[in-house]
């Protein structure tokens, strides 16, 4: 991830919008720079997102920050198919950044995004502290961009999205990145149904010890019992 210390392209990133993420201190304020910073470059909308397998079909539990209307949200809640989101696979295969106008090939998910103005989108990899990938978009109608104005986008989009993760660190993000990989793997058999005696065996472990593991999971990201620390691990991406 970058570091605000590191040194940025000159031709990219102004020293006052570097500043101006920089200083950022409240989501609230960080999404009127994720939207400033598409209007810049011709794009109405944004959108950040968890993207890869996801235990849910809904598309709102992925979500992490946008300025989408919220029909069009409820919208992508009742049709939400990673199978058909033919735009999102294909940059998980790509390391480059992605650019997506809809068409009649991509189905009802290209309709509606076409109907709420989302004809034409860049989607971004940006990397996350935590164990899924994330998507950072840009939408609107604006028909090309440069190829610097893709890089400008792209290196501001991660460090728009490593601020949104500072910012998250007095929200549970941070103690849920302290969880170890054998309390994450045991709330990931959790999510799936299986019980401690299961997990046990599963893992080759005592019943006993998978109850500390999960005990300490739950300790460590003040969660109420299993259940909650799933849905908790899960809505943050530590598990999935």
């Amino acid at each position: 991830m970058f570091s605000r210390n590191m040194a940025r392209p000159a031709a990219l990133i102004s020293s006052a919008s570097f500043q101006l993420i920089d200083k950022c201190s409240s989501i609230d304020d960080l999404s009127t720079l994720c939207a400033d910073a598409g209007s810049q470059a011709g794009y109405k909308w944004f959108c950040i997102f968890y993207s890869g397998n996801w235990p849910t079909k809904k598309f709102s539990d992925r979500l992490l920050l946008s300025n989408w209307p919220g029909k069009f949200v409820d919208w992508l809640d009742a049709i939400f198919d990673t199978e058909e989101a033919t735009a999102e696979n294909q940059l998980l295969r790509d390391s480059i950044p992605l650019k997506w106008t809809v068409s009649e090939e991509d189905g009802a998910i290209g309709a509606g995004f076409a109907d709420f103005g989302l004809r034409r989108n860049l989607m971004f990899k940006v990397q996350t502290p935590v164990s899924s990938p994330a998507i950072f978009m840009f939408s609107g109608d604006r028909h090309s961009v440069t190829s610097l104005e893709l890089m400008t986008l792209s290196f501001s989009a991660q460090l728009l999205f490593d601020k949104y993760c500072e910012l998250q660190l007095d929200t549970g993000l941070g103690k849920l990145a302290t969880l170890s990989p054998r309390e994450r793997e045991c709330l990931r058999w959790t999510a799936v149904g299986k019980t401690s005696a299961e997990i046990g065996i599963i893992l080759d472990l005592s019943e006993h010890t998978i109850n500390n593991y999960l005990n300490n999971a739950c300790r460590k990201i003040d969660a109420t019992n299993r259940s909650h620390a799933v849905y908790l691990a899960t809505r943050k991406g530590i598990i999935f």
